[in-house]
């Protein structure tokens, strides 16, 4: 409106309001430490007014929050950025802790141009991490093996309203996500993404190696997605005209999107993870890296609606059509270390297309004419919707291949290295002539366009 107005919030939880249940009991049973917040904060604001009274107006709000906590019976590595070492030295003097900083921000512009026309524009950015000191992704990790997560998503929204007549409204709009995701390599010192992940296994206890099942230590590397160079970007857009009497009232619209779901699996250039029990090498998993995997969705739908209104009875009908295809851009994997020959796929159709049209009809009756009592009784069909996801993706050639694989590893000469031919996939003891023992590919198909299974081509397209 054409008042100035605002509200402002604050809400803080400090450390030392915070009470602890850390006890003896809790340390005898192997809790090396409390886990209590370090920090928890959230603060908004938000004002809004007129640039130019009964013609341009805006609204506009901000928060940031964040929390970070202690994490129970992990620490700092001692030997984080070493090369030369393999194993997690817990320094307990440093405990990890787990962060989180968020910021959002957004302003939203009214314009009155005409008094029949209006003009609305809205833009909304967050930072989901904008900090996350010491990673801020995973509990599992020990610090240096933590990736960031510091993304931003972005919303962008433009809408105009043309009320040509009492009768006549045209109405248009469109919008546009933008949202990166994944983990992002941590500039950090050590920097340690260059570096092979280690996994500990410790099926029988661990205490050569910090005594943690499941410890994650090392390299950021091949953390999930770790470049963030992933981009889910969604677009849409429509259109609609209406035409209301008191009686009767008709729309019809169109509206549209379109959905990309791009992803870069960017690991470190070795492309490995070494899983280790009680520190002892048994098994390596071999990546593809810098692996492509791309795919759009297109959906379009077209509607007509009506509505009757005769004495004490109303009736609704109306009618869509929708249409939804997806297919994968030209991509190339390789070369890499485990893939040295490069794949190249074409521009690939995968769903093309679906079709449908839907019906969706209502009664409604004044029971007693006097607007206070109705029966209304409802029929309509509707579509599951349209994402990257399921039969849209499912053709697409780079989503078929075997991108990873495991293979049974004993390191007989206790160098770290795996000494094998990495690229062969059978089993090779090489332990006579001083190397290691590698097992067989867990899947031969790795790196290979041999599919495991076959798309019936009648599932991808069709009516209903």
């Amino acid at each position: 409106g054409n008042t100035f107005s605002g509200s402002a919030y604050a809400g803080v939880g400090p450390e030392w309001a915070q009470d602890s249940n850390y006890s003896d009991e809790l340390k005898a049973a192997g809790l090396q430490a409390a886990t209590p917040l370090i920090k928890n904060y959230d603060y908004s604001g938000a004002v809004g007014g007129p640039i130019r009274k009964d013609r341009l107006w805006f609204f506009t709000s901000a928060r940031t929050q964040g929390n970070s906590q202690y994490v129970s019976n992990i620490f700092h590595n001692k030997n984080a950025g070493n090369p030369s070492a393999w194993t997690y030295s817990p320094d307990t003097t440093r405990q990890a802790f787990r962060d989180r900083t968020w910021d959002n921000a957004n302003i939203r512009l009214t314009s009155q141009i005409t008094p029949r026309n209006k003009l609305n524009i809205f833009w909304d950015e967050q930072r989901t991490c904008r900090e996350c000191e010491n990673g801020g992704n995973n509990w599992g990790h020990s610090p240096e093996a933590n990736s960031q997560g510091q993304q931003p998503i972005i919303v962008k929204q433009g809408t105009w309203t043309s009320t040509v007549s009492n009768k006549v409204l045209l109405e248009f709009g469109g919008s546009e996500y933008h949202a990166r995701w994944g983990g992002w390599k941590a500039k950090e010192d050590p920097y340690t993404a260059d570096m092979i992940r280690m996994i500990q296994q410790c099926t029988a206890g661990c205490a050569v190696n910090g005594g943690i099942p499941g410890l994650i230590y090392r390299s950021q590397s091949n953390d999930l997605f770790v470049s963030g160079r992933n981009l889910n970007h969604i677009i849409m857009w429509r259109g609609s005209f209406s035409y209301v009497t008191g009686a009767h009232s008709f729309k019809a619209g169109y509206v549209a999107n379109r959905l990309s779901d791009l992803r870069l699996a960017n690991r470190a250039p070795n492309g490995l993870d070494y899983r280790v029990n009680n520190g002892v090498p048994n098994q390596l998993t071999m990546w593809i890296n810098n692996y492509q995997n791309d795919v759009y969705m297109r959906g379009d739908g077209y509607y007509a609606q009506e509505q009757w209104t005769r004495k004490r009875l109303t009736l609704q009908g109306a009618i869509r059509y929708d249409r939804a295809w997806s297919w994968a851009p030209e991509q190339t994997e390789g070369p890499v270390q485990f893939l040295p020959t490069p794949i190249s796929f074409p521009k690939t159709e995968i769903a093309n297309a679906f079709n449908d049209i839907t019906p969706r009809m209502a009664a409604t009756y004044d029971l007693f004419g006097d607007g206070k009592t109705a029966l209304k009784a409802t029929l309509g069909k509707y579509l599951e919707a349209a994402l990257t996801s399921g039969t849209y993706v499912r053709g697409n050639p780079t989503s078929r291949i075997i991108q990873s694989v495991n293979r049974a590893w004993t390191d007989a000469n206790g160098n770290f290295r795996a000494d094998c031919n990495l690229l062969d996939g059978t089993a090779q003891d090489l332990r006579a002539s001083g190397g290691d023992f590698c097992g067989a590919f867990s899947n031969r198909n790795f790196g290979t366009t041999t599919f495991t299974n076959t798309i019936d081509p009648d599932i991808l397209k069709g009516w209903g």
